[in-house]
């Protein structure tokens, strides 16, 4: 399935065109973030930041197929891997979808 960069985040009022930084900044889209969930079957964490991790099942050297949750981080890195500009369009841009949970953690990985 292909969707709109404008369905994965929210823009800002009226403007259209962005940067991949300006593009990364904004927030996620609630119905994207669920959808995504259901899709790989695992939950959205909207923070990364610990006060103590002694679990490391979520650590990048972790075989994805162990992960609990994916982040604003992953999704980022996850979406670079389909935008080959500098400059993007929020409403003519698109992305894939991914077909798996593994698909999407070996783009997540060519995406950093």
């Amino acid at each position: 399935m292909i969707l709109k960069l404008s369905e994965l985040f929210i823009p800002d009022s009226k403007k259209q065109v962005y940067t991949k930084q300006e593009l990364f900044m904004l927030k996620l889209n609630s119905n994207f973030i669920k959808n995504m969930e259901d899709l790989l079957h695992i939950s959205y964490l909207k923070t990364t930041t610990f006060k103590v991790n002694l679990c490391f099942e979520n650590n990048n050297e972790v075989q994805p197929e162990f992960r609990s949750v994916f982040t604003k981080t992953d999704i980022i890195f996850y979406v670079n891997t389909f935008l080959n500009k500098d400059i993007l369009n929020i409403e003519t841009d698109t992305i894939q979808l991914p077909h798996s949970k593994t698909n999407f953690w070996e783009m997540v990985k060519k995406g950093r």
